[in-house]
């Protein structure tokens, strides 16, 4: 847990937030020479990044900025558990959308070749080579995409290894610690106020996901940043491994424009009777944990700030699970959580300097952190150098006129998770 910070403790940035992103940008803020100091209200991994499937996704990453995000955090990949010296269970085994009927398969597969034009490998699985590469597929199951570029971790351990290179290179890592405004004199920020003391820094950077809106509306400041709840289930942990890689099933397909753009594509081929009875709408992932627990979701709306589970999501999960994936009926319950991810209507995140206030530095909003987090980092902390970045970031604009309006009504939201 935190501790009581002296008055007179200073650094040069001040990162709020302790996911992927806030973890990432302060180890490569720490690694340019920045001294850092990291504050998170609970536990690393405590939000949104701690509680997902665990996916490193670039199938239905949109060409441009979406996808050269998760590129770059691709070329990094390989390299990252030694780099940081952190088993974060990393397994670059691909990912795969499975299918059920033909109206189905003749949209995956022009997806498969629209996905190769893109610059994204892929390839079109019949019955049975879905079924070897995901054993949990029933038999129903007519093939699968498969993109080998997808790649899965521990969500939980995964922000703890840039902590813990982050701590290698002295930034401070602060737990237990809720920032309670940011400091400003002169339209510029000198630090934050936080429930253990004042910190007294150059840059602030906002990394702290759904909770971001309270701590710049006490500033005057709107940034259009919306909270989703996902909400998950696990069973015990199982001995048969059924599942290696990232699955989508294809209810999920309705959630990205880009498959609603391809010829064949229509609604009713991709709608679920059971996403119907509960009045809710689920993002059909499950992953197969290296413990052995399978887990499963994930249900989408839009509560607010609720960070729990409720018997309405728990309900939609099981009984997709039981229709898609019956060698599981029988397996033990252990768990159900609930996690808000950060969006914004454009499904990019904002990485970016608050022209308002000198030092103010956002990089959040991320609707696919896994992917988007380490590049994120790495940008925030070029930008705050005031050195070229890796990639062009204008898409990532504060001000951009996308960002622009209301969040849409969640039956016409398009998730990009």
């Amino acid at each position: 847990m935190g501790h009581r910070i002296t008055l007179e403790e200073t650094c040069d940035v001040v990162v709020i937030g302790g996911g992927i992103v806030g973890s990432a940008t302060a180890y490569f803020l720490a690694r340019k020479g920045f001294s850092v100091m990291l504050l998170e209200k609970n536990d690393i991994a405590s939000g949104a990044s701690g509680h997902n499937a665990g996916y490193i996704w670039t199938h239905t990453r949109k060409p441009g900025p979406e996808l050269a995000l998760v590129n770059e955090t691709n070329k990094m990949l390989p390299h990252l558990p030694e780099e940081l010296d952190y088993d974060f269970e990393l397994r670059q085994t691909g990912g795969m959308i499975f299918f059920k009927t033909e109206d189905q398969a003749q949209v995956m597969k022009e997806f498969v070749e629209q996905r190769n034009k893109d610059g994204v490998t892929m390839k079109l699985l019949d019955k049975l080579e879905a079924k070897e590469m995901a054993p949990v597929l029933s038999d129903d199951v007519l093939g699968a995409t498969f993109c080998p570029l997808d790649s899965l971790i521990n969500p939980t351990l995964y922000p703890q290894a840039f902590v813990h290179a982050a701590r290698r290179l002295k930034a401070r890592i602060r737990t237990g610690t809720k920032v309670i405004s940011i400091n400003t004199e002169n339209d510029r920020v000198t630090g934050v106020k936080t429930t253990e003391g004042d910190i007294k820094s150059k840059f602030v950077v906002l990394a702290a996901g759904a909770w971001m809106t309270e701590l710049v509306e006490k500033l005057g400041l709107t940034i259009p940043v919306f909270p989703m709840r996902l909400q998950m289930i696990s069973t015990v942990p199982l001995e048969e491994r059924l599942l290696d890689r990232c699955l989508y099933g294809p209810v999920s397909a309705k959630q990205y424009k880009m498959f609603q753009d391809l010829p064949s594509y229509k609604d009713d081929a991709f709608n679920a009777d059971y996403e119907w009875r509960y009045e809710m709408l689920i993002l059909h992932g499950s992953n197969q944990m290296k413990s052995g627990h399978y887990i499963f979701g994930m249900p989408m709306d839009y509560p607010g700030m609720v960070t729990t589970p409720d018997t309405k999501g728990i309900g939609l999960s099981m009984e997709a699970m039981h229709e898609d994936f019956p060698s599981l009926r029988s397996a033990s319950f252990e768990r159900a959580w609930a996690s808000l991810l950060p969006f914004t209507i454009d499904s990019l995140p904002i990485i970016d300097f608050v022209s308002e206030y000198e030092g103010l530095f956002v990089n959040n909003g991320h609707p696919f952190g896994n992917g988007g987090g380490p590049i994120s980092g790495l940008l925030t902390a070029e930008m705050i150098a005031g050195e070229s970045t890796t990639i062009d970031v204008s898409p990532y604009n504060i001000k951009r006129p996308d960002l622009a309006g209301v969040m849409p009504e969640r039956s016409t939201q398009m998730i990009q998770a």
